[in-house]
């Protein structure tokens, strides 16, 4: 263990120790830490870039927006267009006649496309910031970068979620995510035993994209703005009741809250399918590069360090029916 992690120096602490260990595997002090780093041609560049990433990721993956729980996340290959195709389910048997005639049936398909985009930033610390402030300015910079990542990934998945006035984004039919055509926009209402109903109805009447085939998407959780937290909470209050007319069929339901939509609607809500049988939001990263990655180089035109937070990902909705929305009242 490096020195600056020892227990007896800093006790409360030890849940970074490891990182630090990964940024400073020679226990330097902050200046020789500094002085090594600009040798750009040792391993200790690569070794502290590695650390960095590592501490990066750990702090990334808790920060993400609960969408991401309701979310596919995919990998593209490069930064082109996405298509998604939709194929059908297979056709139904029929009945032969007294011939013993085989009648065809056909497979119907639909396509949705997004695409994924860069986004970066730069950042530096200067070698007097460096060592005054020891550890504290690398630790402040990783956990700001990791928060840096997730408020954008939720920023764009919120934005798509939201557009047309909260109706989503316009789908390959033409038709907005949340159209009546869908069969997933509800009667405006607030949340309670009825308007749970109606959506947990329409959702289970989905049909695939042969519009015959039931598909089920039953929904499994519920997502509300901040300020419908402790309404939502009362909904699904799981009651121990003693008359059947009181017992709470919608205690299963996972309640996310998302502040981002805030924002956008104080009312609104969504009850959204398991993606694992029903996709709808999509998430895609580039291929190797699953969230934010932090590259580092020595400043030249002053003493310092400059870290650059690069993250190539996209967000789209590849399907109508894993979702239904309520405005709210």
């Amino acid at each position: 263990m490096c020195r600056s992690c020892a227990p007896s120096l800093r006790p409360t602490r030890t849940a970074t120790c490891s990182a630090r260990c990964a940024v400073n595997p020679d226990n330097l002090t902050p200046g020789e830490l500094f002085g090594r780093n600009l040798h750009t041609t040792s391993d200790f560049a690569f070794a502290g870039t590695v650390g960095l990433n590592n501490a990066l990721q750990a702090q990334y993956t808790p920060m993400l927006s609960p969408l991401l729980r309701v979310a596919k996340v995919v990998e593209a290959t490069d930064f082109r267009e996405k298509t998604i195709f939709k194929v059908g389910n297979f056709p139904a048997l029929q009945r032969t006649n007294e011939h013993g005639e085989v009648r065809r049936g056909t497979i119907a398909s639909a396509k949705e496309a997004y695409r994924i985009y860069s986004h970066a930033v730069i950042f530096g610390a200067t070698h007097e910031l460096i060592v005054n402030d020891q550890w504290g300015a690398i630790e402040t910079a990783v956990r700001t970068a990791a928060v840096s990542a997730a408020n954008t990934v939720a920023g764009e998945s919120v934005s798509v979620l939201r557009g047309a006035s909260g109706l989503g984004p316009v789908m390959d039919d033409t038709k907005a995510m949340f159209h009546t055509d869908h069969g997933n926009l509800g009667t405006t209402g607030a949340i309670s035993f009825t308007t749970l109903s109606e959506g947990r109805k329409l959702m289970r009447l989905q049909t695939a994209v042969d519009s015959r085939t039931l598909i089920d998407a039953a929904p499994a959780f519920l997502i509300v703005p901040a300020a419908l937290e402790a309404k939502a909470e009362q909904e699904l209050a799981d009651v121990a009741a003693v008359q059947t007319a009181k017992v709470n069929p919608f205690s299963n339901l996972q309640l996310l809250v998302e502040p981002r939509l805030d924002g956008y609607s104080a009312t609104r809500w969504y009850l959204v399918a398991d993606p694992q049988r029903v996709p709808g939001l999509e998430v895609a990263y580039l291929s190797g590069t699953a969230g934010p990655k932090l590259e580092m180089r020595e400043g030249w035109d002053h003493r310092g360090v400059e870290w650059r937070l690069t993250l190539d990902f996209g967000a789209g909705f590849v399907d109508h029916r894993a979702w239904f929305t309520n405005a709210g009242a």
